[in-house]
């Protein structure tokens, strides 16, 4: 039995999961943080996604963690720092909740 996957349905399921994740993030937390900004955080994790099961490493537990911090960190940073641990404590407890 084979079992084809597709690059463009891992890249787009990924990619719609975490923007619905970063967006929930971002209204519980009342941020204003642009839809681009929370599209390229993302399109980080989608990517990631693709990559782990070809670059090996990429499944080592401590990266799989530091990936919502970094997409945290593109999402929501900003020089006022304002709400960003609400909205990153969210989006980070919901991508380990929803994984």
């Amino acid at each position: 039995m084979q079992i084809h996957v597709y690059f463009e349905q891992v890249l787009f399921d990924n990619l719609l999961m975490d923007f619905s994740l970063l967006l929930c993030a971002r209204v519980l937390s009342g941020r204003r943080q642009s839809l681009l900004r929370l599209l390229a955080a993302a399109a980080i994790g989608a990517i990631y996604a693709c990559l782990m099961p070809v670059i090996g490493f990429l499944d080592f537990l401590p990266l799989k963690l530091a990936l919502p911090c970094a997409m945290a960190l593109c999402a929501f940073a900003s020089k006022k720092q304002k709400g960003f641990w609400a909205a990153a404590l969210s989006f980070i407890g919901g991508t380990l909740l929803s994984g």
